[in-house]
C-alpha cells in the first residue's frame, strides 16, 4: 500500500511538471458563441500545448467527439484521432518519429474549429 501511495504522488508530480514546462500553442478560429450564450455549460475550447514531441490538449469543460489533426508544413496529415474528455481532463499523444519543423494542429467540433501552429524541435 505504501508503494502505491508513493507511485500516486510521483505520477501527480510528473503531471504537474509536464504542464509547467509545456508551451501553449496559440489558436485561431471560431468556437460557436451561440451555444456559449444558450448553455449553462460554457463550452470553452481545449487548450493545446507542446513539450518536446508530446502534444497535449487540456479540457476545461466536458467535450466529446473532438477531431484532432496534426499536419506538417507540406500539408501531410501525420496524426488524426477523435477524442473525448471530462472537465479538467488531458489528452496527450506523441509525435515521436516526426522530423523537426513547423506543424499545424487542427481541432474540429460541432462547436467550431481552431488551428494553431507550432514548431517540433
Amino acid at each position: 500500500m505504501r508503494n502505491a501511495f508513493k507511485f500516486a504522488v510521483l505520477a501527480v508530480m510528473l503531471f504537474l511538471v509536464q504542464f509547467s514546462f509545456a508551451d501553449t500553442i496559440p489558436t485561431e478560429g471560431q468556437w460557436n458563441e451561440e451555444d456559449y450564450y444558450r448553455s449553462v455549460n460554457t463550452n470553452r475550447p481545449p487548450v493545446a500545448s507542446i513539450e518536446g514531441d508530446i502534444l497535449s490538449l487540456s479540457f476545461e469543460d466536458d467535450l466529446s467527439n473532438l477531431t484532432v489533426c496534426v499536419m506538417n508544413d507540406k500539408g501531410v496529415k501525420v496524426y488524426e484521432d477523435v477524442v473525448s474528455s471530462e472537465a479538467g481532463g488531458t489528452y496527450s499523444f506523441s509525435l515521436a518519429g516526426e522530423v523537426n519543423g513547423q506543424y499545424q494542429v487542427v481541432l474540429l467540433h460541432r462547436l467550431g474549429h481552431l488551428t494553431g501552429n507550432f514548431t517540433l524541435e
